[in-house]
């Protein structure tokens, strides 16, 4: 099976494309900017890229999270695709199903990162391909250079 990784540098990204080879899959990890990637077939897309910090670079926030997916939908070739989202497109809701109305509090200095995540799925749901939806609430391991990740100090 062949497997491409959107954001193969990043803490996510790294470990699907670990996993994916020592899984025996053919995996390929285009960097940022490498348009070769849209002259090849895919195969089946993990799209594990995303910026959070919306203080930092708010317009990266809304190219890693919808825009370049977007221009994936419509100019790329893949049999399926699956999208790391976040449980974060929740906060301030006073419920998690997923017919219940989302809330956006203007107080949350994030909320830009669940706008576009509630906007990548959107288009994930209206796109003809096979699509997946995954929201990780806790992910855990080393990631020292994240301001966005909390790090624990074993010395």
């Amino acid at each position: 099976m062949n497997i491409t990784v959107i954001g193969s540098s990043g803490f996510i990204g790294k470990e699907f494309c670990k996993q994916a080879v020592e899984l025996g899959y053919n995996v390929y990890s285009p960097v940022r900017g490498d348009e070769k990637l849209f002259e090849r077939d895919l195969g089946n897309v993990i799209y594990a890229a995303g910026y959070g910090n919306c203080g930092e670079n708010y317009l990266n926030v809304l190219d890693a999270n919808c825009t370049f997916l977007s221009r994936l939908l419509a100019e790329a070739s893949f049999e399926s695709i699956t999208y790391l989202s976040s449980t974060r497109v929740f906060l301030d809701g006073s419920t998690t199903h997923e017919a219940a109305s989302l809330v956006s509090s203007f107080h949350d200095k994030r909320r830009l990162f669940n706008l576009t995540k509630l906007v990548a799925e959107e288009l994930l749901l209206l796109n003809s391909k096979r699509s997946l939806i995954i929201r990780p609430s806790n992910v855990y391991g080393l990631a020292l250079d994240s301001e966005l990740f909390f790090t624990i100090d074993h010395s």
